[in-house]
């Protein structure tokens, strides 16, 4: 499934870029269109989360406009220190961003429903 959505946001990525040779803008259109992808697969396929999309919508597309922007950062950073290519540094920083979005989707976001009505009733 991740797979997917990475598959997707390298092809939007790779076409916007080749488009408007701006990194910004490549980041920006592949995430969002990756993002709308991945949020309805990771609920459902992944987590199983059976909240509401109010509840875990806005959550997540936060992680992703903050996740989003450290890769920014990252691959802007390494392309101008070193001689790697852009897709380079981006294949390097999303694998290691991957874990941690990982993680904070599974604890904080996609919340099992179990656990959630554990904490409220105690």
């Amino acid at each position: 499934m991740k797979m997917s959505a990475a598959l997707i946001d390298y092809t939007v990525f790779i076409l916007t870029y080749a488009l408007c040779s701006n990194l910004l803008a490549a980041q920006a259109c592949a995430r969002l269109v990756a993002m709308i992808f991945n949020y309805f697969v990771v609920k459902r396929l992944v987590f199983c989360s059976g909240e509401e999309v109010v509840k875990t919508f806005p959550k997540y597309a936060a992680l992703a406009l903050f996740s989003g922007s450290v890769s920014y950062l990252l691959i802007r950073g390494l392309t101008s220190f070193s001689p790697l290519p852009v897709l380079a540094a981006k294949a390097i920083v999303e694998s290691l961003i991957f874990f941690a979005n990982f993680a904070i989707q599974r604890e904080f976001i996609f919340v099992k429903q179990t656990e959630s009505r554990q904490s409220t009733s105690i």
